[in-house]
């Protein structure tokens, strides 16, 4: 038995105590899923998705671009799942679809709406995506205009967020 069904299991003892909440033993068992067991951790994740779960669909999302977890890449695939995730308001799928967007991967290249989902997912906390918001202000894109204030107001959040690269252009 590996050692993350053994945590799992000391996690199921306290999580009826209340002190820790019982979806972070599915976390586990998803992780040890993932590193062990690659085939049934897709299955899960496609499942998942597949039954509205939108942290699975920006998982599912991910594999189709990167072409991991025996999916063959396909960014259009990769789109389409990601757009489902992020219209079910989950942050991290916006911005793995703002990727997509900004280098034109499955879709036509758009700074213009890679920026938009980057907000969305910045303004929920996803600190990589306002870090991606200062870099396009401050050096402008195809159809985005450099924008010093925009630049300097995402350097700040993404500064806050520990992004030290984002300090000095906060300033």
């Amino acid at each position: 038995m590996s050692s993350c069904y053994q945590l799992a299991g000391l996690l199921a003892l306290v999580c009826g105590s209340g002190l820790l909440g019982c979806k972070r033993i599915d976390d586990v068992v998803r992780l040890d899923e993932a590193v062990n067991d690659k085939e049934a951790y897709a299955k899960r994740v496609e499942t998942e998705c597949e039954a509205g779960r939108a942290a699975s669909c920006t998982l599912l999302g991910i594999q189709y671009a990167f072409g991991t977890y025996g999916r063959t890449r396909d960014y259009a695939i990769a789109g389409q799942v990601l757009s489902k995730a992020c219209a079910s308001n989950d942050p991290n799928g916006c911005y793995e679809l703002g990727v997509l967007h900004l280098y034109g991967r499955g879709s036509p290249k758009d700074p213009t709406r890679a920026a938009a989902l980057f907000e969305q997912a910045c303004t929920q906390k996803v600190n990589t995506a306002c870090h991606a918001l200062r870099d396009l202000y401050q050096h402008g894109a195809e159809g985005l205009a450099k924008d010093e204030s925009k630049a300097s107001l995402y350097a700040q959040k993404a500064c806050a967020a520990g992004y030290k690269s984002d300090c000095e252009a906060a300033k």
